[in-house]
């Protein structure tokens, strides 16, 4: 492999020549730099396993530890699906704190690609003047990538996971020439198992990669078997239809699921719906409610305002049990270390 760098711009990491020489040994600027080289030097070691924190979405973070086989045949599945080659370049703007950011540098391994990497930003296009095969990306900042239009419309492929995608994104997206899918999975399935595109195709449903089985519970919560990636019988908290063999519609976590008046509202699939009416971060949760058991709230980041005419919005998109009873405000919402909302620590 070889491996250029232009200061703290960017590193070029060229796994496809067969130049091995250790690339601890680059003169090494900052923090996010020394991370990729850290990570590469552990992978080349003698371990089997390597270790990888979770991003405590629902609880604390922690650390598991995964076999380097079963990280390379994720990255398998991933290449295979997007055509990935010797000939790809990626781009790697996520950190290597969690698995998404390691996971590029595995599939870049895997397929022997050309591997832009670039600081961890809100906007990881804004400096780009490559063109480029395969990107990955939380939704933030695609949300903010798609502001430089001419520099967003050189990537060709680019999977978005880390929180789910609202329908205002999905709908900007349609606007440009990147074929955008949204990754479903967790740290401990090595990244995505699944995939639902999102542009230039809209799909409803997300489809199983080669080798995954799902299957459900009585609670409908997803059940995921792939030998491939040592994962058996592994039950999520995710509330999922499924459609058939490989397909399923996802419906919201099982932590957040708010059982009103005997009706279970999924608090995901309510803020999709009203994504575009709120220009701030919010989330739907429930509290007791001694008519219904349980009730939906909209809860807001910000200052206090005039909630009439939102109100009066959403009375319109969202059907009557549906809509959240109260509106509040918290002065600035708690987050996990890769920037979801720790919604079940707020009340």
């Amino acid at each position: 492999m070889q491996a250029n760098s232009n200061n703290n711009k960017y590193i070029i990491i060229d796994f496809g020549k067969n130049d091995r020489k250790n690339l601890h040994k680059q003169t090494i600027s900052n923090k996010w730099q020394n991370d990729i080289f850290e990570f590469l030097n552990k992978w080349n070691d003698n371990s089997d396993t390597i270790s990888i924190k979770t991003s405590g979405s629902t609880g604390k973070p922690k650390t598991i530890t995964a076999k380097k086989q079963y990280l390379t045949a994720s990255s398998k599945m991933t290449c295979s699906f997007f055509n990935l080659t010797e000939k790809s370049t990626a781009l790697l703007c996520l950190s290597t704190d969690y698995i998404a950011g390691k996971m590029m540098i595995v599939r870049a391994i895997t397929a022997k690609m050309k591997l832009i990497c670039i600081p961890p930003s809100n906007n990881p296009v804004e400096q780009l003047t490559f063109d480029i095969d395969f990107a990955a990306m939380i939704p933030y900042q695609v949300q903010q990538a798609i502001k430089k239009p001419e520099k967003f419309n050189l990537i060709k492929k680019l999977i978005i996971g880390g929180g789910r995608v609202e329908n205002s994104l999905i709908n900007n997206l349609q606007n440009f020439n990147v074929n955008c899918f949204e990754t479903f999975g967790m740290t401990e399935t090595y990244s995505h198992i699944a995939l639902r595109q999102l542009s230039p195709v809209k799909q409803k449903y997300f489809r199983t990669l080669n080798n995954i089985a799902i299957s459900q519970n009585k609670n409908k919560e997803l059940i995921i078997d792939a030998e491939n990636i040592g994962v058996t019988n592994l039950k999520t908290n995710d509330i999922v239809e499924i459609i058939d063999n490989d397909s399923f519609i996802w419906k919201g976590r099982r932590d957040f699921v708010i059982n009103s008046g005997g009706i279970k509202l999924h608090p995901e699939e309510i803020e999709s719906e009203i994504s575009d009416l709120i220009h701030t971060k919010f989330y739907i949760t429930g509290i007791p409610d001694k008519s219904l058991g349980e009730k939906a709230i909209l809860i807001i980041e910000g200052k206090k305002f005039d909630t009439t005419d939102l109100l009066s919005k959403i009375k319109q998109r969202l059907p009557k049990y549906h809509q959240p009873k109260e509106i509040r405000f918290i002065d600035k919402f708690q987050l996990t270390l890769s920037g979801k909302i720790k919604r079940i620590l707020l009340f």
